[in-house]
């Protein structure tokens, strides 16, 4: 096959370096904020003087939240976008870290561990099919 007749693939906007960088910050911010999550229970448990009980109870409903999230948040990757879906989570993980940071008791813990696993789990999935976008465009392949 000679140069001219090669097919170059024009670098589009999930291929960009911006795109990149956006991925990057998704996973650092999401990363900061779920282990900010995971380090805060052993302070959150004296200040709302939880057994620990119901830090395991804290773990579960987020996780559980998590996988919910994640099956949800696949389908509305594909469906409206993963950039809309990444910045929804962003703000459902502040959210969390809110609650969590002025909860005056377990029920509010709860809430905020329920947001935290929402977040995560649409943030994992969406950006995991943002940054899978963004290889194959890089890469050239659709």
């Amino acid at each position: 096959m000679s140069a001219s007749t090669r097919h170059t693939p024009s670098r589009s906007a999930l291929a960009s370096r911006t795109a990149a960088i956006a991925v990057t910050a998704l996973f650092a911010v999401n990363g900061l904020l779920l282990g900010g999550y995971g380090g805060s229970l052993p302070s959150l448990r004296v200040k709302l003087d939880l057994s620990y009980s119901d830090v395991a109870i804290l773990l579960f409903c987020g996780g559980a939240a998590g996988i919910l999230s994640m099956q949800i948040g696949g389908r509305l990757a594909d469906a409206i976008g993963a950039r809309t879906v990444s910045l929804g989570a962003l703000q459902l993980i502040v959210l969390a870290a809110l609650a969590l940071g002025f909860a005056p008791g377990f029920a509010v813990a709860v809430v905020g561990a329920v947001l935290v696993g929402l977040g995560n789990g649409a943030m994992d999935v969406a950006r995991t099919h943002w940054g899978s976008r963004w290889n194959r465009r890089a890469i050239g392949t659709s």
